[in-house]
Parts: structure tokens; sequence; C-alpha cells
């Protein structure tokens, strides 16, 4: 069994809590709730994200006011003045638990109400903490190939652990999380207790905490983290802080199942001095760290797998692709989802994890809204773009499909392709498990519109399990994604009224049907349009008649389609519902305008939703 630790000591601060300032203060200004030369930030910290809050701010040209306790060394309150923050020390402890945290959140919240423009990042509820540790984990598992057996990870604002561990079952890693709390600490239903480390658990349970994300648990004393740093100095020259101690230390004390006999990653958030960078560093002979000996460097045949350019592989060396909502698990469904939520309300902050990587955005046939959302979501994360057109290719010219996936695969780190053709030819390209290959639309399914829909409901109504959602029209590859994604869903009733004849594939509803089943959802088809039996429905959806890239069988379809138009009789019993589209609308046709363009409309806002979907299925495919 091997034991790696990740180093974050070579962030700029000194410590992993450079992510969470920087994550919690940069998307802030971007948003404008911040605003340089005006705004005064408040945090408390018992030191290393204050140090990190200090230099982000020093370098934006930010007040900070950071309120401390007297355990904060005198080493950290130095680091704090050098970088020009105002430090208040409180030092009357909390009469109820005996501990200073509660002091200084009293303290915070005077000061808020005495500054006309101060900004509380609030680390202990700010769910851009932990969000900010998916890039954490994303690091560790790209480092290791994707297998993490075990991760070890000290709590205090249980920011970090959550994010990793979220980022961990979101991505299937198969991941076991062991918290490392202190002895004393109160995180974990412990009874509180005076403490001597600083940064190492807490006297009352952190906002952020999520007891159900660690799998396990190990508590450490104050004495057991000086151990783990002192064994730390005498056996790898790495000089640590406590919870890095206490993080060394629960790895050695905690008895992984035999079954494992794989990878163990512990964290070590940082030490005494800023220094630039990070990295991890080597690998410990898990044996070396119980026993007194030197640490055993188990060779590791052929060296870690690498992608092509020397990129870490994923997991199992697969290349990601979203060819079918079928191709994501429910975890990386919903994570998908809750990502382009964050990016429509700026929550994910203003990381760029593509940058130094290719897009290619190919389409074979027309885009506004879905071409714009793949191209301009690529470069805000950082990529640079190639756009190709029907024209633009040699296949004009009879090279092979093939052959050309070939070529963007040895170019390309991802492709965004709209064929509206048989999907088989993107399982071709993605077989050959070089790039990442996106479905912006094949003939038979629309899985990047049905997650735009998903993120719009999810942002309207807070959730999209136990919505009711009635679709009119045809069953297209629009309706096809949506049923695959609604059904994954708990206690929603998806109703689809479609055309005799234009109905979706039997085989198709009779899987998102079962697939409903088991969530105790329900997915249910329909062929006329009677208006009285549509009622309490929370959103009505259609979609264009004609259909990109697709004809109509019989040539009176029109006659047949005429009865399924939207329009306002719906909301006699729908009244409070939504109404969506997919757009491009033609309006007199599928719906009327006083629908489209009345006050239940979000097909608008739903367009926007293409461009976060887009900017999360990127970021999911390529960075994690």
């Amino acid at each position: 069994m091997n034991l790696f630790a990740k180093l974050e000591r070579f962030n700029p601060g000194g410590s992993i809590k450079d992510r969470t300032a920087l994550n919690m203060v940069v998307g802030k200004i971007y948003s404008g709730e911040i605003v340089p030369g005006r705004s005064v930030v408040v945090e408390s910290s018992s030191g290393n994200l204050g140090i990190g809050l200090a230099q982000i701010c020093r370098y934006f040209g930010l007040r900070f006011v950071c309120v401390v306790d007297p355990k904060t060394t005198r080493q950290n309150i130095e680091i704090l003045k050098a970088y020009e923050a105002c430090v208040e020390v409180v030092t009357e402890r909390d009469r109820e638990t005996g501990e200073y945290l509660p002091t200084r959140l009293r303290r915070v919240r005077e000061i808020m109400a005495a500054e006309q423009h101060a900004f509380w990042p609030n680390q202990y509820a700010n769910p851009l903490n932990p969000q900010a540790h998916a890039t954490t984990m994303r690091e560790i598992a790209d480092a290791l190939d994707g297998r993490v057996d075990y991760l070890f990870c000290s709590v205090s604002t249980f920011g970090t652990l959550r994010g990793c561990a979220e980022y961990a079952r979101g991505n299937a890693l198969g991941t076991t999380v062991v918290g490392v709390d202190a002895v004393g600490s109160a995180i974990f239903d412990g009874e509180p207790e005076p403490r001597l480390i600083s940064g190492h658990g807490a006297s009352v349970a952190p906002a952020l905490l999520d007891r159900r994300l660690a799998d396990e648990v190990v508590h450490v004393s104050d004495l057991e983290c000086v151990v783990g740093c002192r064994r730390l100095i005498l056996r790898e020259a790495i000089l640590a802080g406590g919870s890095s101690g206490g993080d060394g230390r629960g790895a050695g004390e905690a008895r992984p199942a035999p079954a494992a006999r794989g990878q163990l990653r512990a964290d070590l958030p940082g030490r005494r001095r800023p220094l630039p960078g990070h990295r991890l560093f080597g690998r410990m002979g898990h044996r070396a760290l119980r026993r007194g000996g030197p640490p055993v460097e188990e060779p590791r045949q052929g060296g870690p797998r690498r992608g092509r350019r020397g990129r870490p592989r994923r997991r199992g060396g697969r290349m990601r692709h979203l060819i079918s909502i079928d191709d994501l698990t429910d975890d990386q469904l919903r994570h998908i989802v809750e990502r382009g939520v964050g990016f429509a309300t700026g929550r994910n902050g203003a990381a760029r994890p593509l940058a130094g990587q290719v897009v290619g955005v190919y389409f074979r046939r027309t885009s506004t809204r879905t071409r714009t959302a793949f191209s301009s979501g690529a470069m805000r994360l950082g990529a640079h773009l190639i756009a190709y057109g029907p024209d633009d290719l040699q296949t004009n010219t009879g090279e092979t499909t093939q052959d050309t996936g070939k070529v963007f695969a040895l170019m390309l780190d991802a492709l965004v392709a709209r064929t509206a053709d048989d999907p088989a030819e993107m399982r071709g390209w993605a077989d050959q498990d070089r790039m990442s290959v996106i479905n912006a639309m094949s003939s038979d399914e629309h899985p990047t519109q049905a997650l735009a829909d998903l993120v719009t409901l999810q942002r309207r109504f807070g959730a999209v399990d136990g919505l009711r959602v009635l679709y009119v029209g045809e069953g297209n590859n629009t309706a096809t994604a949506l049923a695959l994604a609604l059904a994954r869903f708990s206690d929603v009733e998806l109703e689809f009224r479609t055309p005799p004849g234009y109905g979706l594939p039997e085989e198709l509803l009779g899987r998102a049907a079962e697939r409903a089943r088991r969530t105790g959802s329900s997915v249910t088809e329909r062929h006329d349009m009677d208006e009285g039996t549509a009622k309490g429905f929370d959103v009505v959806y259609t979609t264009r008649w004609q259909t990109t890239g697709t004809s109509k069988p019989d040539p009176d379809w029109r006659r047949i389609f005429q009865p399924f138009q939207v329009t306002e009789r719906l909301w006699e019993g729908n009244p409070e519902a939504v109404f969506m589209h997919d757009l491009p609308a033609h309006r007199g046709e599928e719906v009327t305008a006083e629908v489209l363009d009345g006050p239940a409309s979000i097909a608008f806002e739903q367009a926007a939703g293409k461009l976060h979907s887009a900017m999360a299925v990127l970021e999911w495919c390529r960075a994690g």
C-alpha cells in the first residue's frame, strides 16, 4: 500500500487556504459585490485563511480586517501586518463554550454593522469554500490516474473535506474519505474541550458540515499532531503545521481494509512560511509511517500512465464523453447540473480549468444557441477555440468521417459536434480515447439541451425533484433527452402529449418509464390534446414542429399537429406553470405569441442556461 501526500505549503500564501480565499473573493469582485478601493473585507481566522485573504485583498487594493485570538501565532500576525491587514485580537473567551471562536464571530458582526461597505466571506458557511476544493481533488485524481482509495483530510470549517468528497462522489472515484478531527472538537458530535492547535477542529459545528460525506473519522490529540509534525521532519524533511501533522498521524493510525491494497492520500494543508507554487511530493511506504524505519519507495512498472502530450489520463485510462444522457451516472448528472447553476450564479468563482486546451466546435447543421454557448463557454473557461462549418472540411471532397475524426483527435482536447445523424459516428470518434467528444445534437438525442433545461429548472424551482412537467409536441431528439434526464430525479411526473404517429420511440419510452419507476417518478405518453385533463403542472414545454435535420413522412402533418399548439387555454388548468421552449420558435405554429412572449415564459432564461450548462459539461469532460 502506498501513501501519498499533497503538499499545499507552496501556494503563494503558504497553505491550502489560499484556494478558499481566492474563490470566495474573486468571484464577488467580478460580480460587483466587492469593489476595490471601496469595500472592506472582514473575516475571522486563526491564521492561514486570514493570510490567504490578506494577500488577495492586498493584490486587489481592498482593505482587510482579520479578527484573531490569542492562539494565533506571532508569526502569522506579523505576516498579516506585512500584507497591511488590520488585525483585531479578541481576548475574552465565550462564556458558554469557553472558546474564542464565538467571540471572534461576534466581533465580525460588530464590524460589519459599523462599516458601510463591509463584506464578510464567512468561510464557515460560504459554499464557495468547498467549491474551491473540487480543483484540489481533481489535481489529486489526475496525479494518481484517478485511483485514490483513501483520502485523509483534516477538518475545521469542513470546506476542504466537503469539496474533495463531493468531487470524488460526483466523479465516481470510489474514494473512502476519512475526516481527521481534533480531540475536543464538536464537529463529529464530540464534547468541546480546550485545544492548542489552531485551524484544526472547531468548538461549534460549522454550517458547511455534512457528516455523511466523511465515510470514516479519526480523532487525534494536540500531542499526536506534534508527533506527526516531528515525523514529517525526521523522515521526509518536511516542515508542516499542526493540522498537517494531524493528517499524517491520522493516516498512520488508520487501518484500511485489506481489500483496499491501493493508494492513500493525506492532505498537508500548509506550513508557517509562504513560498510560491505547490506540487505532490514523493511516495512514502505505509509501514514506514507506522514504524521507525525510513520511507520505502515501491517501484511502479513503467511509471504512471499518461495521456497525450504527457497529461495524466482519467481512471481506467478513459477520456470522458457526453454522447447520451445515459453516459452519465446519477451522481454525475446532478453534479453537472449543480456546476451549471454555479456558473449561472457566479458561485463557481473565476477559475479557468481549460487553460491551454483546444476545443473544436464542428456543426454540420444550423445552430444559434448551442454553437454560441459552447464557443463562449470554452473561451470563458480558458480554452482556445477552433470552429468548423459544414463546408470547411475535406469531407466535402471525399475524405471519410473516420479519417477526419482521427485528425481531430491528434490536435484537439475536445470536440463539440452537431451532426443530426446517427450517433455511431461520434461513438467512433470517442472510441479512439484521445479527445473528449460532446454530442451537441444527433438524430436521436439532444443531451446538452436536456442539461440546459435541468439547470433552468433547478434555478427556477430550487430543485428538479418533485416537478410535474407537461411536454406538448413531437417526440423528437429534445423529448428523448428530456425523458432520459428527468427519469433520473425523484418524484417527477413527466407527461408527453404527442401527435399520433409522432411519439417517442417505443423502446426509449419504456426504458425511461422503467428508470422513472425506480426513482418514484413517472414518464407517460398520450396522443390527444384534451386540455381539460392537463392540469396541475409546474412546467409546460414545447419544441418547434420542424426538427433540425428531419422531415415528416406525412404530407398532411400540419393538420395532425394543429391540435397540439400551445395556447393560453392551457394556463386555465395550470395557472402557476412556467413555459419552456428549446428555441428557435415559430410563433403561430407550435406556440402562440401570447404564450412565448407572455409572463409565464422562461424560454430565453432557458436559452441563457445553455451557456452555463455548456461550461459545466466542458469542465466535467476536461477538468472534472
